[in-house]
């Protein structure tokens, strides 16, 4: 309910808030510390501080401090939920915190955005925020090569449009069902083009839509 949402969030915000007494080598030290404690799994006790602290990061590293309905909305992507915030509003910033939660789980994160200006542009603009988190972020355009590609999806955090991450998606697909499927069908004759390619995706595990 927004009643719980909003009771978490001012949580988070004192917990931000709180961490403005830390000097860089203590507020550090506790990344790491909830960074572990994510990965481990240890969700439902670690989120409401992990999230504390990514949000004093943001203002430690792009000198943004997130208000209460930005942390709102980044508590409801972490449950899974659509949300409707306004232009101007702060998506950008709100996918980003929910960005390095999903990114501290180890597992490929995916941020979907609408074209390739945004893609580059964001990733651009939250990688001090990531860094600080100790995440690598990367993007991926229509006008990257394969290698380019590569590089970008090993990141911890990737951006991308839906076009972009289909048409890979489906690539990759086709380079891994190359060898087992022989003969002269249609699909054989696509794979014997691709099979020798090197698959650029590590994997799909979240995606968080900006702009749906």
């Amino acid at each position: 309910s927004l009643t719980r949402l909003k009771k978490d969030a001012m949580i988070v915000n004192n917990v931000s808030l709180s961490a403005s007494l830390l000097n860089d080598e203590a507020f550090d030290a506790q990344l790491a510390e909830y960074r572990l404690l994510i990965r481990l799994g240890k969700k439902e006790d670690a989120l409401l501080y992990a999230l504390g602290l990514i949000c004093k990061a943001v203002f430690r590293s792009i000198a943004v401090r997130p208000y209460i309905e930005q942390i709102m909305s980044s508590l409801a992507i972490q449950k899974k939920c659509a949300i409707q915030m306004l232009t101007g509003e702060g998506k950008t910033i709100t996918a980003g915190i929910a960005a390095v939660l999903a990114g501290w789980k180890g597992v490929p994160c995916h941020v979907v955005t609408s074209n390739d200006y945004l893609a580059k542009r964001d990733a651009g603009l939250m990688k001090p925020l990531y860094e600080w988190c100790g995440l690598s972020v990367g993007y991926v355009i229509a006008t990257m090569q394969s290698p380019e590609r590569k590089a970008a999806y090993d990141c911890d955090i990737t951006y991308s449009t839906s076009k972009e991450l289909l048409a890979d998606f489906l690539r990759d697909k086709i380079a891994k069902d190359a060898g087992s499927r022989k003969g002269s069908d249609l699909f054989g004759i696509i794979a014997a083009g691709t099979a020798g390619d090197k698959q650029v995706m590590r994997g799909l595990h979240t995606a968080i839509i900006d702009e749906a």
